[in-house]
């Protein structure tokens, strides 16, 4: 890894132009012209409504611009970049086209007693910056090329930036992708091999997750088959964990760490659906508060989820055995969430409540480990102050979601944290140690209350806000420093 740099980098300047250039395209944008009364009388037979365009998806490989085909269909300035054709002939060789896309996402975020005072506190924030560009290129219905660069920056963090905050300049993804077996009316393979780096994510991203909220999105290096039959889809993947290193095309795999897996997906009923799953994965060297130590994890589970316009539930249980030094591993978590939707309702509320259990060691002087750790979670698994993560935790979240306009979304919860085990500590969202278990025998860690709006200005452009903060509980107080955490993030984000 590169020495530390200064954390000031001129592409930061740019900010202001970033949203000048969002207003200017955003003006370029919009639904045809209101016919005259002149068209309207010329019109005689009723038009059928073109549908809406796709939402950009987590995943950027797993959108299919093929509908652009239809130049029917292309009612926005933008839509020239996602179907761009590769032969002279399009009609004759509809397959071969070209796909752009990209992000910009300047990020304000602010902290007071970060980790609960661990962190020198920093009274004026700091600026994050992610820029990424992508392009997929489809040769014929088999082939496909993915590629996408990404650039990290940051500027003005009191103590340097953090590990996910900074990568000048990286390739994100790059794979090849390889259809087998018939094609179907649409054209498309039913087993998709993909060789090179790639992310993924996979249910509710509490396992495996592409890290979304933090500056740099995490990704792997190896290999996928996907089978898709009807609905039903089953991913098989081996690969290592990419190491994000601050320099200009310098990040490589991860050597000390492999993953691998399958991931089974299909619908019972048209709002239910089954996930079942097996994740391998490999650390030369686990740390946990019983120490540190080789470690090789099995991890299987399930994941019922159902999802109507009124009742969205979720329930998820995974069960982990395999080895830790010399030690056993056994270890279990738990999760929940459910969400009652209103949608005739003024303000359009939906309550939820969410649920959580995730084990904790028993005994630090033995060598066996009941700690749950899950490969790659996502980057913010308790709200976006991540203070901690989900190793030997038990909490609940009451949450209300309103919508008070068209776009606009309002999400309040409050999490309540306690400790599984008495003999274990506190992790933070890597799976890091951050507070050993003893001496204190208290269990409350604290409550965490916070409240997020994202704001959908435009196809391409949203804006969103987060406030939380944590009240420490008892056995953070035992444990100091033990300050109450402030956090304030907001952030813009320009994605086609």
């Amino acid at each position: 890894m590169r020495p530390l740099k200064p954390c000031f980098h001129p592409a930061l300047a740019t900010l202001p132009w970033l949203v000048k250039l969002g207003m200017v395209i955003g003006l370029g944008i919009g639904p045809p012209p209101l016919p005259t009364h002149a068209q309207e009388v010329a019109v005689v037979l009723p038009t059928v409504p073109v549908a809406p365009p796709p939402k950009t998806l987590p995943l950027r490989y797993e959108e299919d611009y093929r509908y652009l085909r239809d130049p029917g269909r292309r009612t926005d300035w933008l839509d020239r970049l996602k179907y761009l054709p590769l032969r002279d002939a399009p009609d004759t060789r509809p397959e071969w086209f070209l796909t752009l896309g990209g992000e910009v996402r300047p990020f304000f975020e602010r902290y007071v007693n970060e980790q609960w005072g661990t962190v020198p506190t920093d009274a004026n924030g700091y600026w994050l910056l992610r820029t990424m560009l992508h392009a997929s290129a489809q040769f014929g219905p088999r082939v496909r090329v993915f590629a996408e660069l990404k650039s990290g920056l940051a500027t003005g963090r009191r103590g340097g930036p953090r590990p996910p905050d900074i990568d000048e300049l990286d390739l994100n993804q790059g794979f090849m992708e390889i259809g087998l077996g018939p094609l179907d009316a649409a054209t498309k393979a039913p087993i998709l091999l993909r060789i090179g780096r790639q992310e993924l994510e996979y249910g509710a991203g509490r396992l495996i997750s592409v890290r979304e909220l933090p500056n740099v999105r995490q990704t792997f290096d190896g290999a996928r088959v996907v089978l898709q039959a009807g609905q039903s889809r089953v991913d098989a993947f081996g690969v290592r964990p990419v190491e994000t290193n601050r320099g200009i095309f310098d990040d490589g795999p991860d050597l000390r760490q492999a993953l691998w897996g399958l991931y089974a997906t299909r619908p019972l009923s048209p709002s239910l659906n089954l996930d079942l799953y097996y994740l391998g994965s490999e650390r030369e060297n686990a740390i946990f508060t019983e120490g540190r130590a080789a470690e090789t994890r099995h991890s299987g589970g399930g994941r019922l989820w159902h999802r109507t316009a009124t009742l969205s539930t979720d329930l998820e249980a995974t069960y982990q055995t395999g080895s830790f030094g010399p030690g056993r591993i056994r270890a279990w978590a738990l999760a929940s969430s459910t969400t009652l939707a209103f949608p005739q309702v003024p303000l359009h509320p939906a309550l939820g409540l969410n649920l959580g259990a995730n084990s904790g060691d028993k005994d630090p002087t033995n060598p066996d480990n009941q700690t749950f750790s899950p490969p790659a979670p996502r980057g913010a698994y308790f709200g976006a102050v991540g203070a901690n993560g989900p190793p030997n935790i038990l909490g609940f979240a009451p949450t209300l979601r309103l919508t008070p306009a068209p776009g606009l979304t309002v999400l309040g919860y409050c999490y309540f944290f306690w400790r599984q085990s008495l003999r274990d500590g506190v992790y933070n969202v890597p799976g890091f140690p951050v507070r050993p278990g003893g001496p204190s025998r208290a269990r409350y860690l604290g409550t965490q209350p916070e409240v997020d709006a994202s704001w959908q200005l435009h196809r391409y452009f949203a804006l969103t806000a987060s406030y939380a903060y944590f009240n420490t509980g008892q056995f953070i107080q035992e444990t100091p420093p033990a300050r109450n955490i402030h956090y304030l993030a907001t952030w813009f984000t320009f994605k086609f």
